[in-house]
């Protein structure tokens, strides 16, 4: 059996589009644009490498987590949230009341 899958929204959490805005994430896509800058969320100093391509970890909060918490999860919870929230009005389903 073939299983087939159904994209009904789109919430990208990405460097290009902290605040959810769809259409300047493909545009800046199409142009070829780049996102990539100096590390800011950490001291990179002791790294090879030190840029990234980092979303902001203040714009990530949606209330679930303090702000001003520095651990992977608050980030995690942040990105799985945001995207949640913006790719329900995209594909046309309503806010839960939960």
């Amino acid at each position: 059996m073939r299983e087939r899958v159904v994209v009904t929204g789109l919430g990208v959490v990405s460097p290009f589009n902290p605040d959810g805005d769809r259409e300047r994430f493909w545009a800046s896509l199409c142009a070829g644009e780049t996102a990539v800058g100096a590390v800011r969320s950490f001291d990179a100093s002791a790294y090879a490498c030190r840029v990234a391509a980092e979303v902001d970890r203040r714009l990530l909060h949606d209330g679930a987590a303090d702000p001003t918490s520095s651990g992977r999860w608050l980030r995690c919870v942040g990105v799985r949230s945001n995207s949640s929230r913006w790719s329900r009005p995209a594909g046309g389903c309503p806010r839960p009341s939960w």
